[in-house]
C-alpha cells in the first residue's frame, strides 16, 4: 500500500486504480497507438505471389480477396476490442469505486468507534479493511490482464483462420 492511502487515490477517489484500468485496457493487441496494425498489406501479398508464383497481379486481382478481407476483419476486431476494453476498464472503476466507498464508511464508523472503545482492536479492523482493498485491486488487475491475454489468442486464431481462407482461395484460382 503507498502513502495514498487504502483507497488508490490521495484524495480517496480510487482515481489512481481508474487511471491503471483505463491504461491497462489501452494496451490491446489489435490496436498500437490508435492505428490497427496491420496482418500484410496489398503491395505485400502482390511481392509475395510475384515471389512464389513468378506471377503479377493488379490492385483488383480476386486473388487479393482473402487480404482485402483479412485487412477489413482485423479492423472490425479492433473496434471491438477497444469497446471491449473500454466496457472492461468503465466495470473496473465503477467496483474500485464502490469498494472504496465501503471502505470509507467503514473507516467513517471505526473511527467513531475509537473514540468510544478500544484503540487495538479499531486498528486491526483499519488494517484488515486496507488488506481486502489490496486484495481487490489484485484481482481486479489479474482479471484485466487474463482478459487482455484471451484477446490476443483469438487475434491469433483469426489471423491464422483467415491466412489459411487466403492460401485456400489462391490455391482455388490457381486450379481454374
Amino acid at each position: 500500500m503507498d502513502d495514498a492511502g487504502p483507497s488508490g487515490g490521495a484524495n480517496g477517489d480510487g482515481k489512481a486504480v481508474t487511471e491503471m484500468a483505463k491504461t491497462s485496457a489501452g494496451n490491446g493487441a489489435a490496436a498500437e497507438g490508435g492505428k490497427t496494425r496491420r496482418a500484410m498489406s496489398i503491395e505485400s501479398a502482390k511481392q509475395l505471389l510475384t515471389e512464389k508464383l513468378n506471377t503479377t497481379v493488379d490492385d483488383d486481382d480476386p486473388a487479393l480477396i482473402p487480404v482485402y478481407l483479412h485487412e477489413g476483419f482485423l479492423e472490425d476486431y479492433g473496434r471491438m476490442l477497444k469497446r471491449h476494453e473500454a466496457t472492461v476498464a468503465e466495470a473496473m472503476a465503477l467496483e474500485v469505486t464502490a469498494a472504496v466507498k465501503t471502505v470509507r464508511e467503514a473507516a467513517e464508523g471505526l473511527r467513531d468507534e475509537t473514540l468510544k472503545g478500544s484503540v487495538r482492536q479499531s486498528l486491526a479492523e483499519v488494517a484488515e479493511y486496507a488488506r481486502q482493498i489490496e486484495n481487490l485491486k489484485t484481482e481486479l488487475t489479474n482479471g484485466l490482464r487474463r482478459t487482455v491475454a484471451r484477446q490476443i489468442a483469438i487475434h491469433g486464431v483469426l489471423t491464422f483462420v483467415t491466412a489459411g481462407a487466403a492460401l485456400a482461395t489462391v490455391l482455388a484460382l490457381m486450379n481454374i
